[in-house]
C-alpha cells in the first residue's frame, strides 16, 4: 500500500518521501503486532523485518519511478526532435 502512495508522491513532487513512510509502516505495524501479541524479542524482529522490507520496496519503487519518469521526459520530445519545443530549452541553455 504505501508503496504506490510513494510512487504516486515521487512523481509528483520528486522528492522520495522513503524516510516518513518506512516510519509510518513500522508505527501500524508495531501496533497490528503488539494487538496480535507478538511482543518481546519476537516482535522486534518482525518489526525489523517489515521495516527492511518496506524501506528495499520504497526505495526500488522510487528509483523506479524517477527511471520513467527522466525517460518520459527526454524520449517523447527526441520523437519529435523537429519542433521547436524540443530545441528551444536546449538553446536557453547554451546562452
Amino acid at each position: 500500500m504505501f508503496t504506490s502512495v510513494a510512487a504516486r508522491a515521487i512523481a509528483i513532487v520528486g522528492t522520495n518521501p522513503v524516510s516518513g513512510m518506512t516510519l509510518m509502516t513500522l508505527i501500524i505495524s508495531s501496533v497490528i503486532l503488539s494487538g496480535a501479541g507478538l511482543s518481546g524479542r519476537y516482535g522486534m524482529l518482525a518489526g525489523l523485518l517489515i521495516g527492511g522490507v518496506v524501506c528495499t520496496a520504497l526505495s526500488m519503487a522510487g528509483g523506479f519511478i524517477t527511471d520513467l519518469k527522466i525517460g518520459y521526459c527526454w524520449v517523447q520530445p527526441l520523437k519529435n526532435s523537429s519542433s521547436p519545443n524540443f530545441w528551444e530549452p536546449l538553446l536557453q541553455l547554451l546562452q
